[in-house]
């Protein structure tokens, strides 16, 4: 909320700014990190620090996905931070109770750990060892229109579109027969956030694996959104 505000008056995020917010975040980070080394233990820090690189490498396929929706449902550039920002922040109380229970789950049923390696090893494994096919060069000529974004359908089987570029501010807004409508910043929101918590499946075990602190797993998760 208070990067969106200072942010706000920009209409476009170049990379200096970019880099300075970046470094600001990454400050806090370091800040909190020796907050647990020192006053807490050093042991807490280490863990924080693995928890937080984990969460951060594990999240790079979820930007591929956030930009692909915002470039098929078009949504103004000015809203992009905001889209990204209130998904992400939707999401983070799910992803903060999956990985509560799942903790709590994996100090009565240790024997646990032991399946998710075998479920991240035969993950690896199935990548690694899967031939690759040579693609069709008949499907390579035909152009093929993308279909629409699952989000998308899901927002338009529950309430109807109303999509303007005086609206794309707003998350619903009326139409012309005054009917109350889904606008594109609700869309992307809603594909946002559901995306996040979905991708979130392939990095609860390997946090899990690395401590079951409820603290240290939620600290590391805000963080990293940083």
């Amino acid at each position: 909320a208070f990067e969106q505000a200072v942010l706000r008056a920009r209409p476009a995020i170049e990379l200096p700014t970019a880099t300075a917010w970046a470094l600001v975040w990454a400050g806090l980070i370091v800040a909190a990190c020796a907050l647990l080394w020192g006053l807490v233990a050093r042991s807490q820090g280490v863990l924080f620090l693995s928890c937080l690189v984990l969460n951060s490498m594990l999240s790079g396929d979820n930007l591929f996905v956030f930009m692909l929706l915002l470039e098929q449902v078009q949504l103004h550039r000015s809203h992009h931070l905001r889209a990204v920002s209130d998904g992400m922040v939707a999401a983070l109380p799910v992803r903060m109770l999956i990985l509560v229970c799942g903790a709590a789950i994996l100090e009565r049923c240790s024997w646990l750990l032991s399946l998710f390696g075998v479920f991240l090893l035969g993950g690896g494994l199935k990548l690694v060892l899967s031939p690759d096919e040579a693609p069709d060069a008949a499907a390579q000529e035909e152009q093929v229109d993308a279909p629409p974004h699952w989000s998308l359908r899901c927002v338009q089987a529950l309430v109807p579109l109303h999509w303007s570029d005086s609206t794309d501010g707003d998350y619903v807004a009326r139409n012309e027969n005054g009917a109350l409508c889904a606008t594109r910043l609700l869309v992307v929101v809603c594909g946002i956030t559901l995306s996040d918590v979905i991708f979130a499946m392939d990095s609860t075990p390997v946090l899990l694996t690395v401590t079951t602190s409820p603290f240290i797993l939620v600290l590391s998760l805000s963080m990293s959104l940083l």
